[in-house]
């Protein structure tokens, strides 16, 4: 089983501070076609297109915990001429770490088959750095779009007073190119 880093931001709640989390978890690819696609993560991909209706927070959908994104964030990633979108996140700068979460991320660190069916149904975009101004640099990107992982670490760029940022680099399994952007409003 091959092993790859999955960087991501937790909010701590009862005012404990931000932290990064690095999860090892076994990784599978997923051989899915087209050349572009776009949900909304409001919930299922379901294509809706606003905020109506979304609930912000941690839920256990099937046994396995999500975290669900709410807000105006939107994100674009290519990824092996794939073009994906995401919609329903929101920017976060705390404690020193600046970046996005969009969608509803699957917490699922023993890569269990229940935790992948939900990454075909869920899809989540994470962009994080460490700064406090904007300008270019070591950021990772983690993330599924109906189960096709683009968790990567490259270039970050941040830009608009840290309300958008772009990001080239490579996939952390595989070393596959990926290029996203991302937006807070």
């Amino acid at each position: 089983m091959v092993h790859r880093l999955l960087f991501r931001r937790r909010q701590v709640r009862a005012g404990m501070s931000c932290a990064l989390i690095c999860l090892f978890i076994a990784s599978c690819g997923n051989g899915s076609s087209g050349t572009t696609s776009s949900v909304n993560n409001g919930g299922p991909n379901n294509g809706a297109g606003n905020n109506s209706g979304c609930t912000q927070g941690e839920q256990t959908v099937h046994g396995i915990s999500t975290e669900k994104f709410c807000g105006s964030a939107k994100a674009q990633a290519t990824y092996q001429g794939h073009n994906f979108t995401w919609s329903q996140g929101a920017c976060f700068n705390q404690q020193g770490m600046v970046g996005a979460n969009i969608g509803q991320e699957v917490l699922d660190p023993t890569n269990s088959a229940a935790g992948n069916a939900l990454k075909q149904k869920y899809d989540y975009f994470g962009a994080e750095t460490q700064t406090s101004a904007d300008g270019t640099y070591q950021g990772n990107i983690a993330g599924y779009y109906q189960g096709q992982d683009i968790t990567s670490t490259g270039s970050l760029t941040l830009s608009q007073n840290l309300q958008s940022g772009s990001f080239t680099g490579k996939t952390i399994l595989g070393g596959v190119s990926v290029t996203a952007s991302w937006t807070c409003s």
